[in-house]
């Protein structure tokens, strides 16, 4: 990385923080830039905007979400084992990534972000286009070898998973049951739904 993408790693990483404890719609440059320990003008010479400062948090976390189901995508080990590997990830994030998981959870709320999501759509669609896709592989690649027995349309059922984790990511979140029974529960309806026999 260069200096200058240091720096900007360093600025979204305090952004994410402020923006976590007192929420985005409340925190303005000002109290970035105080948070940060620096002047506004500081921060413009890196983010033109809270707007592009907010999309470049959520790219990082979506970076960091892609790069780990690359990885699993390319493992020499079952389908059903990369499923949980994604699953683990998760609902680890949510003990060792907490300030990542504040953020999201303000981002679902924030009336700011859905004018952030305006401006930056295209690149919000392909995120989220690569990271279902890469389940969809994971899911057509079980299909293929007899893992999962479903057969339905491997996108179809990539979309019901990313909806069922992060439902159970909310509850876990929201403290309705232990993340560790939420997580195995979550696991178990997946892989049941995609048709895993030795559920």
């Amino acid at each position: 990385m260069t200096q200058r993408e240091v720096k900007k790693e360093e600025i979204i990483l305090k952004a994410m923080e402020i923006f976590a404890k007192r929420g985005i719609d409340g925190t303005s440059i000002k109290d970035l830039a105080e948070y940060l320990g620096t002047t506004k003008s500081y921060f413009y010479f890196y983010f033109s905007s809270k707007d592009e400062i907010i999309f470049s948090i959520q790219k990082y976390i979506m970076d960091s979400a892609i790069s780990h189901l690359k990885n699993l995508k390319g493992r020499n080990i079952p389908a059903a084992k990369k499923v949980e590997g994604w699953i683990n990830w998760h609902f680890d994030a949510l003990k060792e990534n907490k300030t990542e998981v504040d953020f999201m959870y303000q981002a679902m709320f924030s009336k700011y972000v859905l004018k952030t999501k305006e401006k930056f759509k295209q690149e919000f669609r392909n995120m989220h286009g690569l990271y279902a896709s890469l389940i969809a592989d994971i899911v057509k690649e079980g299909q293929e070898r007899g893992e999962f027995k479903n057969t339905s349309n491997s996108t179809l059922l990539a979309s019901l998973m990313v909806g069922s984790l992060f439902s159970g990511i909310k509850l876990a979140y929201l403290g309705f049951m232990d993340v560790e029974r939420i997580k195995k529960d979550v696991k178990k309806s997946i892989l049941m739904m995609l048709g895993y026999e030795k559920v």
